[in-house]
């Protein structure tokens, strides 16, 4: 199974010395250790992530990585922001890639987006995301 980890989520996923790693620390041995995958894919997502490329690239090493085309996901944000323009939301290329990679879960902190994430119609297949935003979410990470 795979997941998107959203930008506000990959320090603390990845990088063992942030405040809260314990949250997510499961992400993290799920994707290195277990079954687990990161989804990536869209132009503004890479540019988000670009301070992680090093992670990324040797996740990539031992096929942790599923990469999403970038122009479809580009497509996809287009017409998302759109729909979103004059709201309080920023991260329509997440949907986008949630939605084009038909991913069932979304890393995040970002309490402003959910119920976004949870937008049923904005996804391509109708079904929205699970969120996994601490340890209590550890049985989102599943192997199916």
């Amino acid at each position: 199974m795979c997941l998107v980890v959203d930008t506000n989520c990959m320090a603390r996923v990845f990088k063992k010395k942030t405040k809260d790693h314990n949250e997510f620390k499961d992400v993290r041995d799920w994707i290195v250790d277990g079954k687990g995958k990161l989804i990536i894919g869209g132009s503004d997502y890479l540019k988000e992530i670009s301070s992680y490329l090093n992670i990324i690239s040797e996740l990539a090493k031992i096929n942790k990585v599923v990469s999403i085309c970038n122009a479809t996901v580009d497509e996809e944000s287009e017409k998302l922001k759109y729909a979103f323009s004059g709201r309080d939301f920023d991260d329509p290329h997440i949907i986008a890639l949630l939605s084009v990679s038909k991913c069932k879960v979304v890393c995040s902190k970002d309490k402003r987006a959910y119920p976004y994430f949870k937008k049923r119609e904005l996804y391509l297949n109708g079904k929205a995301p699970s969120i996994y935003s601490s340890s209590r979410n550890k049985d989102l990470l599943c192997d199916q």
